[in-house]
């Protein structure tokens, strides 16, 4: 019998260091060989799951959603086929758009996983994304609280399982992010300025964010890392505080730079050249710029990430791209080549 958990357990280094391609292929070498010979396996299903993700993280919605729905026919456990609806919700919320959809596929997943497991803590989490999704920040905010009581819980008991602290890290990232995204939602609002509850509202934020960047350097997490630099840089972006940023941004860089996860450090760098350039630190600005110009061309970065990032480009560019002939030449390539912002000429 193909040795599929063998090919599962290959599959999460390339998977920590966000080279889903690897993941698709290893996957798929062991998916053929199975269906090929017509056999049933135990481990089909979680193969289609990661398969999924994979085909996810590399845009290709289509094939992906084509494995959540193979999970659920392959499935022989209940787990798996929440887990294959949990997939199958994400690409309801990310590509599709249908967040009706993906709350159903949410409600299917809660009834299959089993209460206070890790799946179940998963699929709230969802729920939280998909919430923020619609800007319902409230109902998003309490889906991850309820998925936090169920991960701390499992994390007290399991501090070591690795997948229990990549998920309980990810829930306080999302329930952190939120507080903050909710924070500057009031900000786009005329006149608004920060208020004492804001200010406590960014802090409890930033301290769920320190509490992820803990737990992922614990199991080297790279993308938790990542993502927990990110988010407390960005408070401090909203408090004005951009020393403050730069320096949760050079400790992602220490982190970083010992790994080859290209997609971290290009997004990194963007961040960094955005602090410089408020500082007016045009020289360090454009270095970090040109980093993430190589990243973009070189395709480190996933196609949500450029989607994302591509306001904040823009606004750079619009504030930034005349004052020297570097970051003019940096703007321009991302300009003419990739037709990825536009400049005013």
């Amino acid at each position: 019998m193909t040795d599929l958990e063998g090919l599962l357990q290959k599959t999460r280094e390339f998977e920590n260091l966000g080279k889903w391609r690897e993941v698709d292929e290893i996957l798929t070498s062991g998916i053929e060989e199975i269906t090929g010979k017509g056999e049933d396996h135990p481990k089909l299903a979680d193969a289609f799951n990661k398969r999924g993700l994979a085909r996810r993280m590399l845009a290709e919605y289509d094939d992906a959603l084509d494995d959540y729905q193979s999970a659920l026919r392959s499935a022989t456990e209940n787990d798996q086929r929440a887990r294959a609806l949990i997939g199958k919700a994400d690409i309801q919320r990310v590509a599709e758009k249908d967040f009706r959809a993906a709350h159903e596929s949410l409600d299917g997943a809660i009834q299959y996983a089993e209460a206070g497991s890790l799946t179940f803590a998963k699929a709230l989490d969802f729920r939280g994304l998909t919430s923020i999704a619609e800007r319902e920040y409230t109902a998003a905010i309490y889906a991850y609280r309820s998925a936090r009581s169920v991960s701390e819980e499992l994390y007290r008991k399991t501090p070591k399982d690795t997948d229990v602290a990549d998920r309980h890290s990810q829930i306080l990232h999302h329930l952190g992010a939120a507080y903050m995204i909710e924070v500057e939602e009031k900000l786009k609002e005329p006149n608004y300025g920060l208020t004492e509850g804001d200010g406590k509202r960014l802090e409890e934020a930033s301290e769920l964010n320190l509490q992820t960047l803990r737990i992922s350097q614990d199991i080297k997490f790279l993308h938790g890392i990542y993502l927990a630099v990110m988010t407390i840089g960005r408070i401090a972006g909203i408090q004005n505080d951009w020393d403050k940023a730069l320096d949760n941004y050079r400790k992602a860089e220490e982190i970083l730079a010992k790994t080859r996860y290209g997609r971290a450090i290009t997004v990194v760098s963007l961040l960094s050249a955005e602090a410089h350039l408020a500082k007016g630190d045009v020289g360090d600005a454009e270095r970090y710029l040109d980093r993430f110009r190589q990243g973009f061309v070189e395709g480190e970065i996933t196609q949500t990430d450029k989607d994302s990032l591509q306001a904040k480009v823009q606004k750079l560019a619009d504030l930034h791209s005349r004052k020297t002939p570097a970051l003019t030449r940096i703007f321009n390539e991302l300009t003419d080549v990739h037709k990825y912002i536009k400049l005013v000429r």
